[in-house]
């Protein structure tokens, strides 16, 4: 069963591309040529360990075309790197999270995390309740937003950075505790309208908006 059918476009592509993903962690991308739907690319998403989202998987693509974005297992944030000069997809990772720190000592800290990082191998996202998840518009790095559920059931939102090079996720500089609690999908707004959300009403807040939606779930997901 395919989950997540992503049309995106390369520039150096003069057409668009479809990349699909299944249940069963397969991947493709699809183009036309000649009148006909060939398969570009093909691989496998699956990770030895992990537990499968409650909520469904979670497809995203950055709006500039820099990564295809996966959240397939519970605190796991899957990366495919695309690089549009060559028109393909590069070799799929899992980023680390690693906490943002701005003390005078932050750059020991970076380190000793990195080195933890390094010791157990992996370093999962806190957040283990996702509801959803996009890339942001008009960031200098890919950002993604999450909407999450704790423990309490309380909903909120936290941004992150994608550090491509160094394989991390970062915490971004904006976030926004208890949003409404009916709120289950987040539409990111590109620019001029992105600088608002439609939740706060606060001019200097995030680039998106959070609503109420039907939820990611495997039951929902269209049949090839």
């Amino acid at each position: 069963m395919v989950s997540h059918a992503l049309p995106h476009h390369y520039q150096a592509e003069s057409r668009d591309l479809l990349f699909l993903s299944t249940e069963r962690y397969r991947f493709c991308i699809l183009g036309y040529e000649a009148g006909e739907l060939v398969t570009l690319a093909n691989g496998d998403l699956q990770d030895r360990r992990g537990r499968p989202t409650d909520v469904g998987q979670i497809g995203i693509v950055d709006p500039d075309c820099r990564l295809i974005g996966l959240h397939l297992y519970d605190g796991l944030f899957k990366v495919v790197p695309m690089e549009p000069e060559k028109g393909r997809l590069a070799e799929a990772f899992n980023v680390r999270y690693v906490p943002r720190v701005s003390s005078v000592c932050g750059a020991f800290i970076r380190m000793y995390a990195a080195f933890l990082t390094w010791c157990t191998r992996e370093r999962r996202l806190e957040e283990l309740q996702v509801l959803d998840i996009q890339f942001l518009y008009g960031c200098e790095k890919p950002t993604i937003a999450v909407l999450y559920q704790d423990p309490k059931e309380a909903r909120h939102v936290k941004t992150y950075e994608v550090l491509m090079r160094e394989k991390e996720l970062v915490e971004g500089r904006w976030a926004q505790p208890n949003v409404e609690a009916s709120a289950s999908i987040i539409i990111p707004v590109p620019a001029p309208l992105g600088n608002n959300t439609t939740m706060s009403s606060r001019a200097d807040a995030c680039p998106l908006s959070i609503a109420e939606g039907p939820p990611h779930h495997p039951s929902q997901q269209a049949e090839p």
